[in-house]
C-alpha cells in the first residue's frame, strides 16, 4: 500500500531513519533548582510539572538521505521549527487483530492509561515498510487488555504478525543549532542529533 500519515496536525515527520545500531538515548529533563539560604531549610523548586523528554539519535545516511537531512535541518534552523520524531522502543503489544476501518487498538496492559495526557500519537511499523501514524484520543483499562481509541480509523488490517512494533511519536524541535557531520569514509557520515519535546505545544 503506502504510508498512512494521519493526525500530525500539519507538522512534518522526520524524513530518515536513525541508525538503530547506535542506541538512541532518552531521558526526562528535570528542571529544578535547589534553594538554600543560611539558617533556613533547603527547598527543591520545580520550574515545570510538564517535564519534557530529551533524546539523541545517531544517523549514518547515504548521499540522498544526507541531502534530505540537511534540507530538513535548515528548514527548522534556529530551534524554532517543530516536527514529529519516531521513538524507537515498542510501547504497545497488540493482543487482537484490528480490522481496517476500526478506531481501536487492543493491546497488552502496560499502565499507559495512568500517564495518558490527551495528545499522544503512535506510529506502527509495518512489515511492508509502510508507516502508519494515529492520535490516541482515549485509553481504557478493560481488565484483560488496554483499549487505545484512535481519532482516525485504520486503513488496513493490523494483525499480530504483519507489523514490527507500535511506538510513540515525540513532538519536538532540534536542541542544537549545529549539524556536525563526522566522515570516517567518503559517503556515510556519522551524525548525532539532539531533540527536545515541546510539552506545551502538542497540536
Amino acid at each position: 500500500m503506502a504510508d498512512s500519515l494521519e493526525d500530525l496536525g500539519g507538522y512534518d515527520l522526520f524524513p530518515i531513519e536513525p541508525n538503530w545500531a547506535v542506541t538512541p538515548k532518552g531521558d526526562l529533563d528535570l528542571a529544578k533548582e535547589l534553594i538554600n539560604y543560611p539558617g533556613t531549610v533547603s527547598q527543591l523548586i520545580g520550574f515545570t510539572y510538564d517535564v519534557p523528554e530529551v533524546w539523541s539519535f545517531g544517523f549514518s545516511p547515504d548521499k540522498d538521505e544526507e541531502y534530505d537531512l540537511i534540507n530538513f535541518f535548515v528548514g527548522k534552523y534556529g530551534r524554532t521549527g517543530a516536527f514529529w520524531m519516531k521513538l524507537p522502543h515498542t510501547e504497545f503489544t497488540l493482543t487482537t487483530t484490528a480490522l481496517s476501518g476500526s478506531t481501536e487498538l487492543r493491546v497488552e496492559r502496560n499502565l499507559a492509561e495512568r500517564q495518558y495526557q490527551g495528545y499522544e500519537r503512535v506510529w506502527i511499523d509495518m512489515h511492508t515498510g509502510d508507516i502508519l501514524t494515529r492520535e490516541v484520543n482515549d485509553t481504557t483499562d478493560e481488565t484483560t487488555y488496554l483499549s487505545l481509541s484512535l481519532t482516525t480509523s485504520l486503513d488496513r488490517d493490523i494483525t499480530l504478525t504483519n507489523h514490527y512494533k507500535i511506538c510513540r511519536l515525540l513532538f519536538c524541535r532540534f536542541d542544537e543549532d549545529a549539524l556536525i557531520m563526522n566522515y570516517s569514509q567518503d559517503y556515510y557520515p556519522q551524525i548525532t542529533i539532539y531533540v527536545r519535546e515541546l510539552v506545551k505545544e502538542y497540536p
